[in-house]
């Protein structure tokens, strides 16, 4: 079924719809007499020069507290935290074991493969050569491949070949309800 689309010629038209809908800016001004209210700008006009509004009081990371001084946090991020660490790629039956030296290495496997039991997904699921895999701790000490990428269907999105253009007088319409 076709949709409808807003190209560059309905676009251009329809801007010119939007901007006779508005009041044109007064170049004189920088703002008009009274964007705020009185008692608005009385109260801005209260606020001291440099006043801060955001200030951090303290900070815990897991749970311990961390001294916040002159504004400077020293947060110092243990080897045992969880990121990626790419490890290039490799054929799906050269996975290496899982085990915590390599929590967080990312692989590219090179060849389709199904999952097996050492998968977070479970065995069977079918992924494609180029799919990447990290191996993360799921409890305690089990650790498992866990797939980051795989087949995208995308069988239901539109093609751009069924896209019609939407005309002047249908923007007229839309413009007019």
């Amino acid at each position: 079924m076709a949709k409808k689309y807003l190209d560059d010629n309905g676009l251009l038209y329809f801007w010119g719809k939007i901007k006779a809908a508005f009041i044109a800016k007064d170049g004189s001004k920088q703002l008009s007499d009274e964007n705020y209210t009185s008692a608005e700008k009385t109260k801005l006009a209260s606020v001291a020069t440099n006043a801060k509004d955001n200030v951090i009081e303290s900070i815990s990371v897991n749970g311990t507290p961390q001294e916040v001084t002159n504004k400077n946090v020293d947060l110092t991020i243990s080897a045992g935290a969880s990121a990626y660490i790419p490890k290039g790629s490799v054929a799906f039956e050269d996975l290496p074991a899982l085990d915590a030296s390599r929590e967080g290495f990312v692989y590219n496997i090179t060849n389709a493969f199904t999952t097996t039991s050492d998968f977070v997904e479970g065995a069977g699921a079918s992924y494609p050569a180029g799919t990447n895999v990290v191996i993360i701790n799921t409890t305690g000490n089990t650790y498992k491949y866990d797939c980051l990428s795989g087949i995208v269907d995308l069988s239901a999105y539109q093609l751009s070949a069924d896209l019609i253009a939407i005309t002047n007088s249908e923007i007229d319409t839309i413009v007019a309800s």
